[in-house]
């Protein structure tokens, strides 16, 4: 699923020369705009809610796994989740990690920095069909796949790849930074090229542009895939069947941000994942900056929460709801938990899904 935008880009190279405590320096406070923020999605009264008689979502933290002292991985970048196994790709050591998501124990690692048959240049999204494991080697071009016990199956050679998602357990879909053609299907079997559609607007030059670099994917029901931009806070579904386009909806802002002098909060959308039959979790991690400094994007000013959209794939807003703490790379819901990355703190963190 995800997301390397430029400051987290940064944050890797500092925390892979050496990594620090952050806890108590790079996540702040909640200011009085994050307070605000955490009362409206926790008393949000939606009556599309209760039309559909479904309760607000709470998150119980289970587990955690990872941080300062942990040698199971670095700086986690994306997950993907079957039964009581989590696997992710590490940006720092640029390898896959499968391990239980009981008690943390190693079941094995993949892969190393490279060019080479089984190396990683930017390694970055990861997904998994029934028997085997998608992993983007974004730097080399190509898709590599291996079994669920990280034994070598193949390739797949992709310009540009981005996300990855997998529909029907039969097909895999590849977004593409590209103009057109941004979303590329693949037999998961047999590695075959299926076809290519879609399309996200270029630049005044032509050229692919911040608000179409970002390009997450999820499976919906009914051989759908939404892709989001993270920068316009767009998604648009598309039917994987006849690759047309059928809508596209607009994440808003609940009220105005001010624009008062000094730190703003404002949120990008980080990753989508789906929600059981028909539901988006949208994943907005906040970030409080001084207006002079949104260029750079200072990491100590990560807020000390995320909030949590849930949209139907029909575009209609359902409720909002707050983990609180930092999910700054990428969320997967399985079977009644979701899967966080805290990749500033390198933590990943598992939360029971509890409706009020």
């Amino acid at each position: 699923m995800k997301r390397l935008i430029g400051f987290v880009i940064g944050a890797i190279l500092v925390c892979c020369a050496e990594k620090v405590e952050t806890e108590g320096d790079s996540v702040n406070q909640l200011n009085e705009e994050e307070l605000s923020w955490l009362s409206w999605a926790e008393s949000c009264g939606n009556p599309l809610a209760r039309e559909l008689n479904r309760n607000p979502i709470v998150l119980k933290e289970r587990i955690a796994f990872g941080g300062e002292s942990s040698e199971l991985f670095y700086y986690p970048g994306d997950i993907t989740v079957w039964g009581d196994t989590i696997c992710i790709t590490d940006l720092c050591k640029q390898n896959v990690v499968c391990f239980s998501a009981t008690d943390g124990s190693l079941f094995w690692s993949y892969g190393n920095a490279g060019e080479g048959p089984r190396e990683f240049s930017s390694i970055s999204n990861i997904t998994n069909s029934d028997d085997r494991i998608f992993i983007n080697n974004q730097g080399n071009s190509r898709i590599e796949v291996v079994s669920k016990n990280g034994e070598y199956i193949g390739s797949i050679s992709v310009d540009n790849p981005y996300d990855l998602a997998i529909i029907n357990d039969t097909l895999l879909v590849v977004s593409s930074l590209a103009e057109a053609n941004m979303l590329t299907l693949y037999r998961t079997e047999t590695l075959e090229e299926v076809e290519s559609f879609g399309s996200w607007d270029a630049g005044p030059l032509g050229n692919v542009t911040y608000s179409n670099m970002n390009l997450l994917t999820t499976e919906l029901p009914g051989s759908r895939i939404a892709v989001s931009s993270c920068y316009e806070g767009i998604i648009r579904i598309y039917n994987t069947d006849t690759g047309e386009f059928e809508r596209e909806f607009y994440r808003e802002c609940p009220f105005e941000i001010s624009e008062r002098e000094g730190p703003m909060l404002y949120f990008h959308m980080y990753d989508i994942t789906a929600y059981e039959d028909s539901m988006i979790i949208v994943n907005l991690p906040g970030f409080t900056v001084d207006r002079e400094e949104v260029a750079t994007s200072d990491i100590s000013r990560i807020a000390n929460l995320t909030v949590f959209d849930r949209y139907l794939s029909d575009g209609r807003y359902y409720d909002s709801f707050i983990m609180p703490g930092v999910c700054s790379t990428a969320i997967e819901y399985e079977s009644g938990s979701i899967y966080a990355i805290d990749g500033l703190n390198g933590t990943v963190h598992v939360y029971s899904v509890l409706e009020e």
